[in-house]
């Protein structure tokens, strides 16, 4: 039987911890948020960084994701410059940015990613603020997407999303608090909704 546990912050509103032994419940997360608020029209932003697309080169990194991307949305594998050094191979050499994504190919970027090594950060958000997110998204790669929950990044955004291994089976989640009660209500639901899988 499939569950999902949500931890609330008591002291800032918006801000949740998701966690489930079942990665497709996890993946299912940014799916839900969008059909439940109803965000179809609104636009997605994407970092991601998985350790397995470093051995190649950067034009064959992140064909998975790109196949799921499909055209249209503005994508691009940053290659970050790393020194020459023998006997080293950078695991953070090549990142995946997107912008002007719909928004429902969310879950499908995270279910590439839950229960992996990789790590990715999605963002929705308004189009009308597109600019200031892609540029918070494009900074990302310079720190590991460390400051995906950035005030400005969040108060941009409708709500978002990150996967990280290093809390496996758990993604932590970010409203404005504005938005705070429909993200909060659409957890709800998917967790009625999941306790009948």
């Amino acid at each position: 039987m499939a569950q999902l546990a949500v931890e609330t912050d008591p002291y800032r509103p918006g801000r949740w911890t998701l966690r489930s032994p079942n990665p497709s419940v996890l993946a299912a997360v940014p799916d839900a948020l969008v059909q439940v608020m109803e965000l179809g029209g609104e636009a997605l932003a994407a970092w991601a960084l998985h350790p397995d697309e470093q051995a190649g080169i950067r034009d064959a990194a992140y064909h998975d994701e790109l196949r799921e991307i499909g055209h249209g949305p503005l994508v691009q594998v940053v290659e970050l410059v790393r020194p020459w050094q023998q006997n080293v191979v950078w695991v953070d050499r090549y990142h995946l940015v997107v912008a002007a994504a719909p928004p429902p190919i969310g879950s499908r970027l995270l279910g590439l990613y839950v229960g992996s090594q990789g790590r990715m950060v999605l963002s929705v958000h308004h189009p009308s603020v597109a600019a200031m997110v892609q540029a918070e998204i494009a900074a990302m790669p310079n720190d590991n997407g460390r400051e995906w929950e950035r005030d400005l990044h969040v108060a941009n955004a409708r709500f978002v999303v990150r996967y990280d291994p290093d809390h496996g089976g758990t993604l932590q989640l970010r409203a404005p608090q504005s938005m705070a009660l429909s993200v909060q209500d659409a957890i709800s639901r998917l967790t009625q909704t999941v306790a009948a899988w």
